[in-house]
């Protein structure tokens, strides 16, 4: 896989999880633990496709004001752009793959609300959004949403970190809060990693959690959804089947060596 330090990840390599970085992901029903096993870099734009009645659906700017609901992340012919990442994940899907992604916006002027497939959850932890909505009853009041003050087209912030397990994809909204015409785009930039799950009927992988658990080996956390609420864990595919799940208490927290990453 290409290493690190290539143009597309320059900017993200202090953020980015390392080869043989083990991982938490926090689900609503406990933390899954993994290891990453290496990953190459993903460089994607996503025209925001009004859906009209043209065949394929072509990009069409927003009226001012205009609020286009939550849509896949798919180009002008319906393909999805993050391969597995979006859309329902299929046989030949590569399920051991997970995305660690940072979105930036243009114009400046497009908010663009995020949440995993077909939950109404939001993705980014409540101190990393700015509070607002369009005001419209199809989005709820109190979430966030990122902007291209926040987050620029051509310099994606750390703060619009996605991450995007096979299983769950993500689809986006978007809102042009000016007074003209804009066309919209958000960009994705950052890594796709070839990841192993940790196995709760595997005595090796649980003695690794264990160690974990213990402090003995450093790893990354990250929770899924609003800080308050947490993503309900589904594993259809057999590289996340009988995966070991863990809640951690706070104790739990103090005693483990979390590697804090930018």
């Amino acid at each position: 896989m290409p290493q690190q330090g290539t143009d597309v990840i320059a900017a993200y390599e202090t953020a980015i999880w390392r080869q043989g970085w083990y991982f938490g992901l926090g689900f609503k029903d406990g933390y899954v633990f993994g290891k990453t096993l290496g990953y190459e870099p993903v460089l994607k734009e996503w025209n925001l496709i009004k859906r009209t009645n043209t065949t394929p659906p072509l990009p069409a700017p927003l009226d001012p004001n205009e609020f286009v609901d939550f849509q896949q992340v798919r180009n002008e012919y319906g393909q999805p752009i993050i391969g597995s990442a979006v859309g329902q994940a299929t046989a030949t899907s590569p399920e051991n793959h997970l995305y660690q992604l940072f979105r930036g916006m243009y114009p400046n002027c497009l908010r663009t609300w995020t949440r995993y497939n077909g939950l109404s959850m939001w993705d980014m932890d409540l101190d990393d959004i700015r509070p607002g909505t369009p005001g419209q009853q199809n989005v709820d009041n109190g979430l966030g949403y990122l902007d291209g003050n926040v987050s620029p087209f051509n310099n994606p912030s750390l703060t619009s970190e996605l991450i995007v397990p096979y299983n769950l994809g993500f689809t986006m909204a978007a809102l042009n809060d000016s007074p003209w015409q804009q066309t919209g785009k958000v960009k994705f930039a950052g890594v796709r990693h070839l990841i192993y799950i940790f196995k709760a009927n595997v005595e090796e992988d649980m003695q690794t959690v264990g160690q974990i658990l213990d402090g003995k080996k450093a790893v990354t956390l990250n929770w899924l959804g609003p800080v308050d609420q947490g993503v309900p864990y589904a594993a259809n595919r057999e590289s996340w089947q009988n995966a070991a799940t863990v809640k951690l208490t706070p104790a739990d927290m103090a005693r483990m060596s979390v590697r804090r990453v930018a």
